[in-house]
């Protein structure tokens, strides 16, 4: 195959989106994945709606995405940071587009302080990474790290779990070997299984 094709061809993109080999599955993905999300939310809508979101997209491509996923679960529309929220490779207001680099989220809680929110999510360009903040009684801003939002999310894996009656040794849980060990220590105190895993 590869020698039958040698030679490079001119990149055409109607011809690609013309195939017979491509299709488009984006509407078929994200209904699977509203879905899920349903599933997975506990909470009733009406007793989240006093809830006020930030959200920076970090100029990057989460903005239409997380509307929706924020409409599908019943929660109330975020406050987005609007020089944040449309995608733009310059990244003009970051010195480095990564929600978890200090200094990322200061116009977030710039925002957030002058729309009286409590909570401030965000995402980097291509969202995959994720990051959280809340204000304290006091009114400090308290940015939750990596591993305190793995280990608070495992929490609420492990509680649905055992809502569900099944045996506590089915359920097994995965960490990157540079990622807080809280959820190994969760695992030996519960019961479940727990495996490290390299980066990458």
């Amino acid at each position: 195959m590869i020698n039958a094709n040698l030679i490079p061809q001119p990149h055409m993109l109607k011809n690609v989106v013309s195939s017979e080999l491509c299709f488009d599955l984006t509407e078929k993905v994200q209904n699977a994945y509203f879905q899920y999300l349903k599933n997975l939310c506990s909470f009733r809508a009406t007793s989240a709606q006093e809830i006020a979101f930030v959200n920076t997209s970090l100029h990057g491509v989460s903005d239409n995405i997380l509307k929706q996923a924020f409409a599908c679960i019943g929660l109330p529309s975020y406050i987005p940071v609007a020089l944040q929220q449309l995608p733009d490779p310059d990244f003009p207001t970051v010195n480095f587009p990564n929600p978890e680099e200090k200094g990322a989220l200061d116009l977030a809680i710039e925002t957030a302080n002058k729309m009286g929110a409590t909570y401030i999510i965000a995402q980097d360009p291509d969202a995959d990474r994720f990051a959280a903040a809340e204000k304290s009684i006091s009114g400090e801003w308290i940015v939750f790290t990596g591993d305190q939002l793995g280990s608070l999310f495992a929490s609420k894996i492990l509680e649905a779990y055992k809502q569900s009656g099944k045996p506590i040794n089915k359920l097994a849980m995965i960490a990157s070997t540079v990622s807080s060990k809280m959820i190994r220590n969760m695992a030996d105190h519960e019961g479940f299984k727990f495996m490290e895993c390299l980066t990458g």
